[in-house]
């Protein structure tokens, strides 16, 4: 959306060579194997998710947690989604997730995670765990708003870890606050296509199509709205329009073999 739309500040490398117009958009596509006589319609929309898990992994890989660790996840996105499933399937003690838009909460929540907040990471004024729980140490943010940086900056505890996933359109607003030399935290940056560790793309996507098919990484209920390819133009409206009311977009090629579509909001 960010190409889409064209928010983004003039010499930000990352958009500025990504998205030039005109643009054909999507990298997430998935194919149905018919030569051995077999058809997985919902398997095959459930593994379209492998690209945006695969920048998930990446963010989760920096933070250093591990078994019974605790995360906070800033955001309810797609993305965000996939943090928290791959947070789960890890064995993480502790997950909470922030997002002000409430609708996507529960998707978290069938995710794996533990408390939701329904309220920007600002204005949160009470604890973000149990009263038995240990104090998280570690956020990912993923929001695409520079201007959350700060505020995660000032909620994390001293000696923390703050993990940047993903590429905001304007990074210069992105700025570093007080809290970085008075809390002494760690601040990671992560993307998507490094390979780090004997863990090249190839094997992150095979990792998650192996979790997906032993029901350790659920995506069900994850794909909010499809359409056919030719109303594109009403999927891309909704997304700039409705967007905080939208998990997955899926365009289906053979839509006659689908789900009727749902209702779009007008």
């Amino acid at each position: 959306m960010t190409a889409f739309t064209q928010r983004f500040a003039p010499g930000t490398n990352c958009w500025v060579t990504f998205a030039k117009l005109p643009l054909r958009p999507g990298y997430s596509s998935v194919g149905r194997v018919e030569a051995v006589g077999a058809r997985v319609d919902e398997a095959a929309e459930s593994a379209a998710w492998f690209a945006l898990a695969q920048i998930a992994f990446r963010g989760l890989w920096t933070t250093d947690t591990r078994i019974g660790g605790s995360l906070v996840v800033v955001g309810a996105g797609p993305i965000r989604q996939m943090v928290v499933r791959w947070a789960s399937a890890a064995g993480l003690g502790i997950i909470t997730v922030v997002d002000p838009a409430g609708q996507r909460l529960r998707h978290a929540l069938d995710g794996g995670a533990h408390h939701v907040f329904d309220s920007t990471i600002a204005d949160i004024v009470e604890a973000l765990h149990g009263e038995n729980e240990a104090i998280p140490t570690t956020y990912i943010h993923t929001t695409g708003n520079p201007h959350v940086f700060s505020d995660v900056q000032r909620r994390v505890p001293r000696f923390g870890r703050v993990v940047l996933l993903g590429d905001a359109g304007h990074p210069g607003e992105q700025r570093l606050t007080s809290d970085v030399l008075i809390k002494d935290p760690t601040i990671v940056g992560a993307f998507g296509a490094q390979n780090r560790e004997g863990w090249p793309n190839e094997r992150v996507r095979a990792l998650f199509l192996d979790l997906l098919s032993a029901g350790r990484f659920s995506v069900d209920g994850m794909v909010s709205h499809r359409f056919p390819p030719k109303e594109c133009r009403e999927a891309y409206d909704l997304l700039v329009n409705s967007r905080e009311s939208i998990m997955g977009v899926s365009f289906v090629w053979e839509y006659s073999r689908q789900v009727a579509a749902p209702d779009v909001p007008g």
